[in-house]
């Protein structure tokens, strides 16, 4: 199980990468607008983001980059 916080300063935002090393799958929590740190951390740990779970309504951009990359 991995489940890692990912805090942006600048934006007081709060966002988690929650995976299963054994199944090689992840899901991203209320990502923020840059999208390349879940990118580097699900490779990292030789994972997929299957799921995306966003609140705000302005996060849309980046959970459709997401999802084109785990495409």
């Amino acid at each position: 199980m991995l489940f890692q916080h990912i805090y942006d300063k600048s934006l007081a935002q709060a966002s988690y990468l929650i995976g299963c090393q054994k199944l090689g799958v992840a899901a991203v929590i209320d990502p923020k607008r840059d999208v390349d740190t879940y990118i580097e951390i699900a490779i990292q740990n030789n994972m997929k983001i299957t799921h995306i779970f966003s609140k705000h309504i302005s996060m849309r951009i980046s959970c459709l980059v997401l999802e084109n990359w785990r495409l």
